[in-house]
C-alpha cells in the first residue's frame, strides 16, 4: 500500500475532501439553495473549536495544520458537513420553497448554539460525560425544540438526520478502505460502546443523526420558509 495511506496525517483531510466534494455538487446542482448551504455553512465553522471537547474523551486526530487543541480539519469539517446537512433533505428528496412565508426566528440559532455549548460544557468538564454523547443528546433536544415551534418540519428534521447518518457511515467506510487503522489509532475505544456498523463506531452515525436533526429544519426555522408538499 502507499506510503500516504499509511500515513494518519492525511485522513481527516481525505475526508474533509469527500464532504467538501459532495458540498460542491449540491451547490452545483441547486441553484435554489445555494444561499442556505452557504449560510448554514458558513454558521456551523464554529462547530470546529468543539475539538477542545471531543479532543478529551473521544478521539484525537491528527492534522497537517493544528491551532493549539482544533486543526484546520476540524473547521473544514464543521463548513462541509453542516451545509451538507442543512440541505441534504431538499436534496434528495427534490424539495423547493413555496412562497409563503411564516414567522421568522431569528435568533433562535444563536440560542441554540449558546445553549448548547453550555450543556457540552457542563456535560464534558462537570458531569464527566462522554462528549459524544452529550453532544448527540444536546443536537437531538435542539431539534426538537424547533419541531415544537413548527411542527411541520419533523419529517424534514428526521429524514435529514437519516441521509446524514448513513453519508456519514459511507464516507468513513471509504475513509477506513484508504486508511485501516485509522479508528484504532483515533479513537478512544475505550470510552465508547465499542459497537461498530462495518467497522465504524456506532457513535459516528449517531451523532451525524442528531447533528442532521437539528441543522435540517434550522433555515427554515429562522425565515420563516415553507417547503412545498
Amino acid at each position: 500500500m502507499s506510503s500516504m495511506f499509511q500515513n494518519l496525517h492525511y485522513v481527516y483531510i481525505a475526508l474533509d475532501t469527500l464532504l467538501l466534494t459532495i458540498w460542491l455538487i449540491f451547490y452545483l446542482v441547486r441553484k435554489d439553495l445555494r444561499h442556505e448551504i452557504l449560510m448554514i455553512s458558513i454558521l456551523t465553522i464554529p462547530l470546529g473549536l468543539t475539538q477542545y471537547f471531543f479532543g478529551q474523551d473521544y478521539w484525537h486526530p491528527t492534522y497537517i495544520m493544528s491551532f493549539n487543541f482544533f486543526g484546520l480539519e476540524d473547521l473544514l469539517y464543521a463548513f462541509g458537513v453542516g451545509g451538507i446537512a442543512g440541505v441534504i433533505y431538499e436534496e434528495f428528496l427534490g424539495k423547493r420553497f413555496t412562497k409563503r412565508h411564516l414567522p421568522k426566528h431569528q435568533y433562535i440559532a444563536t440560542a441554540l448554539t449558546l445553549g448548547g455549548l453550555l450543556a457540552l460544557f457542563v456535560g464534558v468538564n462537570i458531569l464527566h460525560i462522554n462528549s459524544i454523547y452529550v453532544s448527540s443528546v444536546v443536537f437531538l433536544l435542539a431539534g426538537l425544540g424547533a419541531i415544537i415551534m413548527r411542527h411541520d418540519l419533523f419529517k424534514q428534521a428526521f429524514y435529514s438526520g437519516v441521509f446524514l447518518g448513513v453519508l456519514t457511515l459511507l464516507s468513513e467506510i471509504f475513509v477506513v478502505f484508504l486508511f485501516p487503522d485509522f479508528i484504532t489509532k483515533w479513537w478512544f475505544l475505550d470510552n465508547i460502546s465499542r459497537v461498530f456498523i462495518l467497522e465504524i463506531p456506532v457513535e459516528e452515525i449517531l451523532f451525524a443523526f442528531a447533528l442532521g436533526f437539528v441543522t435540517g429544519p434550522i433555515y427554515e426555522l429562522v425565515f420563516g420558509l415553507r417547503l412545498q408538499k
